[in-house]
């Protein structure tokens, strides 16, 4: 089996039961907010993940400084998504912001110069379709 499958299943199975239960929080307490205790979750997830790697752990200034611009990124990008899911339906706004991907696959691209196949490309064009049918 690749490598890269597990870990990949893991990331869908995970990220669709985070997008369910961010949902639900959001019938509970101000859309705003959800992210202060999925915040608490993640750094459960991060203090679990430096035990695994018995706190060695090696770190460098750019390595850290990615990462921070990650997690501004995310969190940023959670709360307009715990504003979406309280304000809309789950069936449309989880396929839209779904298509995140994409951000990276053209800036990967850009940056490091990786190949996009005519498949790939034409995928992506299918998808972002697929977006705009969605959201009319």
């Amino acid at each position: 089996m690749r490598e890269w499958l597990m870990p990949s299943i893991m990331a869908f199975l995970l990220l669709g039961l985070w997008l369910f239960f961010s949902k639900v929080a959001t019938l509970y307490m101000p859309a705003k907010l959800v992210i202060v205790p999925d915040i608490v979750g993640m750094i459960i997830v991060g203090i679990f993940v430096l035990w695994l790697w018995k706190w060695d752990v090696p770190m460098s200034s750019p390595g850290i400084f990615w990462s921070v611009l990650a997690g501004i990124a995310g969190g940023a990008g959670s709360v307009f998504l715990y504003i979406a899911l309280a304000r809309g339906k789950v069936s449309v706004v989880t396929p839209i912001i779904a298509l995140y991907p994409i951000v990276a696959i053209v800036l990967a691209f850009l940056v490091f110069k990786e190949a996009i196949t005519l498949k790939e490309g034409t995928g992506m064009i299918f998808a972002l379709i697929a977006m705009v049918l969605l959201a009319s």
